[in-house]
């Protein structure tokens, strides 16, 4: 099934918003196609991030672009934790 230029259009900005959410999240660069580089993220933008990940909107816009919300948050917030994990052991 071939999807309308719209409709490819708007679920590629759908992926793009929860790339950049995730991103936040673990306070990594957002890259156009992947992560960059390790950055300092404030923790505002990081709670925001998480806020939004575990918000109604979030469920919403996910099964918009067909994305498996459930799947994606599980794998966000644990890759948080082991995150938060390491810069403590860092520390």
């Amino acid at each position: 099934m071939a999807l309308d230029p719209r409709s490819h259009g708007a679920q590629e900005l759908l992926l793009a918003l929860f790339r950049l959410a995730v991103c936040d999240l673990r306070g990594l660069a957002y890259g156009h196609d992947e992560p960059a580089s390790n950055k300092r993220v404030r923790a505002r933008y990081s709670a925001e991030a998480a806020t939004f990940l575990r918000s109604v909107w979030a469920s919403e816009l996910a099964d918009l672009a067909g994305l498996p919300i459930v799947a994606l948050r599980q794998r966000a917030f644990t890759a948080e934790a082991e995150a938060a994990d390491q810069r403590q052991v860092a520390v």
